[in-house]
Formats: C-alpha cells, structure tokens, sequence
C-alpha cells in the first residue's frame, strides 16, 4: 500500500555528510517534492534521536517530556 499523510511532510536528515552544508542540502532538498514535503533542520542529535525511539518503544506516552528533557540537556 501506499502512505497517506494530511498537509506538508517534516523531512530531517542525519549523517556527517550533511556537514558539507549547502553542496548536500541543496540537492537533497530539491529532490522533495515541493510543498508535499519540508526540509526541516534536525531538532535532537542522532544520539539524542535514539534516546527518543528507545522512549517511544519502551515508555509509550512520555515521548513529549522526554524530548523536552533530551533537547535541554543537548542545549546545556
């Protein structure tokens, strides 16, 4: 089957290949087609990304507090 999402699609990336900045995300952005999908700047790290599908997995329901918890600590 085919995938069914309302309104525009939040796409991030990951990898150290993005920090070539411009000369990836140009490109890789201009394969999304637009305005189905928007190239978002990653929120967490990949670490921090993790820690959130492990929380998502194995304490459903307090996916939000634990992002809100992963991005103060990656801030500080």
């Amino acid at each position: 089957g085919q995938l069914s999402f309302e309104g525009p699609v939040r796409v991030s990336y990951s990898g150290g290949i993005f920090r070539a900045g411009a000369l990836m995300l140009e490109p890789f952005s201009a394969l999304l087609p637009q305005p189905a999908y928007i190239l978002c700047t990653p929120v967490l790290s990949p670490v921090a990304g993790a820690a959130l599908l492990a929380f998502r997995e194995f304490l459903p329901g307090q996916q939000t507090a634990a992002a809100e918890a992963l991005a103060r600590v990656e801030k500080a």
